[in-house]
């Protein structure tokens, strides 16, 4: 299946942010590489882009229309505590669907697979991240190329926006 890129105008049946050369360029910078050849890769890619839409509901903001295929553009988003334009397609996202990408490429199955949280008898969801697991219990891990992937798209989070980790606080006293 050939790519197919959101650029910020909406792009019908659009299934990817980034085209398989930039892509290549992008892990590079992350000492990565993606599936070496080309229809691999833009499988990859677009499982990536499929893997950003599973992590929607923590995104800022809203489609800017009814009809798009993948989960930006949006507004409102602030970047850092700048609004950004509504058909901004920020970097941080490419990047994390890169990465995202090059660990579909490297493992059999699919990171779209839902993580697995067994044995969780507690979990504080008050921006803590504390978990107590039942006797003998353990956490599901997670690669480190999909525990980057959430970390470079974390700016594009809601939680970024009460976070001294690049959003725009919304509450008194911050």
């Amino acid at each position: 299946m050939a790519l197919i890129i959101e650029d910020g105008s909406v792009v019908p049946n659009a299934n990817s942010f980034v085209t398989v050369a930039d892509a290549r360029t992008r892990a590079a910078i992350y000492g990565l590489t993606l599936p070496v050849l080309d229809a691999d890769a833009e499988s990859a890619l677009i499982t990536g882009a499929m893997w950003i839409k599973q992590q929607e509901s923590q995104l800022q903001g809203a489609r800017i229309d009814a009809a798009q295929t993948l989960s930006y553009p949006r507004t409102p988003v602030y970047l850092y505590t700048f609004l950004q334009a509504s058909d901004f397609i920020p970097q941080e996202l490419i990047d994390s669907q890169v990465i995202a990408a090059v660990e579909q490429g490297s493992i059999t199955g699919s990171i779209l697979t839902p993580l697995v949280r067994e044995n969780i008898k507690k979990e504080n969801l008050q921006g803590t991240g504390d978990i107590e697991y039942f006797n003998g219990g353990s956490a599901s891990s997670i690669s480190a190329n999909i525990s980057t992937a959430f970390t470079i798209l974390e700016p594009l989070t809601k939680s970024a926006l009460s976070s001294s980790g690049g959003g725009l606080c919304l509450q008194r006293g911050c």
